[in-house]
């Protein structure tokens, strides 16, 4: 496909298919997946995984124009990743290490058209806890 020019994207679509939606295990994966199909370490490398995770997907959406990556005129989505996790050290790149060693959890900060979106999973946590209680009022 690559080959050819058709565009490849990473990205989950949720518990449905994936308990997790971890973009760095999706990343991962595809690195692994990759490895094994071809029996090659160097079928898909860290830095490719994350462009298909990032740019690759809104190519795929159409909408690379607008968002995917850091460019001015383009939306302003990204998240910020906490690298002083001791599993990610030593740190030789950035990329390299939020790919094989980052999780969600290491997602500290949250950006949507340049604005930060809160992490704070506790108003969902109470909706969750709220709702077998609401059912066996009905």
């Amino acid at each position: 496909m690559k080959k050819i020019g058709v565009p490849i994207g990473l990205g989950t679509d949720g518990v449905a298919s994936n308990n997790v939606i971890d973009m760095f295990e999706e990343m991962r994966s595809a690195i692994f997946q990759q490895r094994s199909r071809t029996q090659r370490w160097d079928a898909l490398d860290a830095c490719t995984a994350f462009r298909m995770a990032t740019l690759g997907g809104a190519e795929c959406l159409g909408l690379e124009k607008h968002l995917g990556s850091l460019e001015a005129g383009k939306r302003a989505d990204f998240v910020v990743v906490n690298l002083n996790d001791p599993a990610m050290h030593p740190i030789y790149d950035p990329v390299q290490a939020m790919v094989y060693s980052a999780c969600r959890h290491n997602v500290r900060t949250t950006y949507v058209g340049g604005r930060e979106v809160k992490n704070d999973p506790t108003e969902i946590m109470r909706e969750f806890e709220s709702i077998p209680k609401r059912l066996s009022e009905n």
